[in-house]
C-alpha cells in the first residue's frame, strides 16, 4: 500500500470505527446485495447491524462482518434501546455474519451509517454476544 492510500485508510479509521459491538444502520439495498432472499418494502430504508469487526481496518477494500437485525422478527440475539423509537422494545439479530464492504460508509449518501442513538453495545451485551458466537462456533475479529 502506498503512502497516500495509507493516509486515507488512517483517515477512514478515524471517522468509521468498526470495532466489535459497534452498532450501525445499513441501507436495505446493500442488505439485498449480501443477504440471499432479503426482502424490503423500501430499498432506501435501513436495517440495524452489529459489527463483529476489528477496531481498525487495514485496507479500503476490506469487508466487515455484521449481524443483520430486525425490529419485527423476534428470533436471535436481542439488543435493547437500538433506537429512540424502540426504547423499550428489542431488536433481534440473526447469528449469522454477513460481510459488507466498509467503503459503503463513505460518500455523500453512505449506505452504512453509525447508529447515533446507541453507538455501541453495553459491556454485558458484548459478553453475552461473544458467548453466543462461541457456542455457535462463529469466529469474529475482536
Amino acid at each position: 500500500m502506498d503512502v497516500s492510500e495509507q493516509r486515507y485508510v488512517d483517515l477512514f479509521n478515524a471517522v468509521n470505527y468498526f470495532a466489535f459491538g459497534t452498532l450501525w444502520k445499513i441501507q436495505n439495498s446493500l442488505w439485498k446485495m449480501v443477504v440471499n432472499g432479503f426482502v424490503s418494502k423500501d430499498d432506501s430504508d435501513f436495517h440495524p447491524a452489529v459489527s463483529l469487526g476489528r477496531e481498525k481496518l487495514t485496507s479500503l477494500y476490506q469487508s466487515v462482518p455484521m449481524l443483520l437485525g430486525s425490529h419485527s422478527h423476534k428470533k436471535g440475539f436481542p439488543i435493547h434501546n437500538f433506537s429512540h423509537a424502540r426504547e423499550r422494545a428489542a431488536s433481534f439479530f440473526k447469528i449469522k455474519p454477513y460481510f459488507v464492504n466498509a467503503v459503503d460508509a463513505t460518500g455523500s449518501n453512505p449506505r452504512i451509517k453509525r447508529n447515533d442513538y446507541k453507538p455501541r453495545l453495553e459491556q454485558e451485551e458484548i459478553s453475552e454476544l461473544k458467548k453466543l458466537l462461541a457456542e455457535k462456533g462463529i469466529r469474529y475479529d475482536d
